[in-house]
């Protein structure tokens, strides 16, 4: 276990996008590597923001809005929800570092963005991850099919406790 990180965050320079184009993770998770034909330019847009360690290097990003989203088969993203987006750098995966890295994310969501309800897209067969964002609080919402690749999806959702059915 890696002991705990400090994190800054701030917006996303073009050599830090460029960097995240370049992560490599091992199988299962090959899903998540950059593909050849995405613009590279989404990183820069606003919507991400670089998550550095203490050392400056790249750790992380944060993404929010729609950006965050799959595209689904089944049109379930309802209104009411800010979309996030998160990824580590491979090499810092399985260190036990995303409770913490996800909840930064989400203090800087609502302190910035006035955001109070969450909702992100899991890969199903990422349970480690899903692990994470239950620790943190969010619940199952729907299973979902992307739209694109036919790979299975949970939406997972975070709400204020008065908010929770």
């Amino acid at each position: 276990m890696e002991r705990k990180k400090r994190w800054a965050l701030g917006p996303m320079t073009g050599p830090e996008a460029r960097q995240v184009t370049e992560w490599q993770y091992p199988a299962p998770y090959e899903m998540y590597n950059w593909a050849e034909e995405d613009d590279p330019a989404e990183l820069l847009d606003g919507s991400y923001l670089a998550c550095r360690e203490e050392d400056g290097a790249l750790g992380g990003f944060l993404c929010f809005g729609p950006n965050a989203t799959i595209p689904t088969r089944e049109g379930v993203y309802r209104q009411g929800y800010l979309d996030v987006g998160l990824g580590l750098r491979p090499d810092l995966c399985g260190k036990g570092l995303g409770q913490d890295f996800l909840r930064l994310g989400l203090e800087w969501a609502r302190r910035e963005l006035g955001a109070g309800c969450f909702r992100l897209a899991v890969a199903q067969f990422n349970l480690r991850a899903q692990k994470v964002y239950r620790a943190c609080g969010f619940r199952e919402i729907a299973q979902v099919t992307h739209g694109a690749t036919g790979d299975r999806f949970l939406l997972m959702v975070w709400e204020p406790s008065e908010r929770r059915e």
